[in-house]
């Protein structure tokens, strides 16, 4: 379980990292700054509903607290968590990628990434996240 959230914590590291490395304009398609040095907002899509109940909530705090984590971690980036309904997710994600409205970031169950691997939008982290050393 450590294990899944250390890498949870790493794949959200490193999205947000792909999502601000580039020089692609001042914002992103969420209004995320993608590069300059600046402040920057970015947008979360997730599945998992705030507390109360907090006994229903764990997912939710665990990637809030990642997110904390992160931002403290990097002060000039702020991340807004918005909540997705999981059945409409990939439904949304199309949409959202077909009109330049995607987020900058989105946590999708892995059964859903095959329809979402085609858009030319996602970043590829594979050879990242399997590399060794990281």
């Amino acid at each position: 379980m450590r294990r899944t959230w250390l890498a949870a914590a790493s794949v959200l590291a490193l999205l947000v990292g792909a999502c601000t490395g580039g020089g692609g304009g001042p914002t992103g398609p969420t209004g995320g700054q993608t590069g300059g040095g600046g402040e920057i907002h970015l947008v979360m899509w997730m599945g998992y509903t705030p507390p109360p109940p907090v006994e229903d909530s764990s997912e939710y705090l665990s990637i809030e607290r990642m997110v904390k984590e992160f931002e403290a971690a990097h002060p000039n980036i702020t991340i807004e968590l918005q909540y997705v309904n999981s059945d409409n997710a990939l439904q949304k994600a199309t949409v959202a990628l077909q009109g330049n409205k995607q987020p900058d970031i989105s946590y999708q169950y892995g059964t859903k990434m095959p329809q979402l691997a085609t858009s030319p939008k996602l970043v590829d982290l594979t050879d990242l996240v399997s590399d060794p050393a990281y």
